[in-house]
């Protein structure tokens, strides 16, 4: 960690800068993921998922949830918000570019 912390402190544009960190404290904020699992045959998955703790993301806007998962795959992409340790709800499919975090807007009326 002190040598990405270090070559960090060598970066010259401010904007570059701000990047690098932001990349960083997400990789620090990630909890899980599922980069690693193979299905039966031994194949990788379809899909990448990533779990972040929101509260280690610095920047991020109020309220934020207990837990944020990223899913991608080349057919689909979404966030699932979880403001408690249970689920409650999930992804919705839409094949609407406008929907696109939608939810997450709206949701961020509700106080989690």
């Amino acid at each position: 960690m002190q040598a990405i912390e270090t070559a960090l402190d060598r970066v010259d544009n401010l904007s570059d800068d701000r990047v690098l960190r932001h990349f960083l404290a997400l990789i620090l904020a990630t909890t899980r993921t599922n980069f690693w699992r193979c299905d039966a045959a031994g194949r990788r998955r379809g899909f990448v998922s990533f779990k972040f703790d929101p509260a280690k993301v610095p920047g991020l806007p109020e309220p934020r949830p207990m837990f944020e998962i990223f899913v991608y795959s080349p057919r689909f992409e979404g966030v699932h918000l979880r403001g408690g340790k249970v689920a409650r709800g999930g992804l919705r499919w839409s094949d609407r570019a406008e929907d696109f975090r939608t939810e997450v807007l709206a949701s961020s009326r509700r106080k989690w």
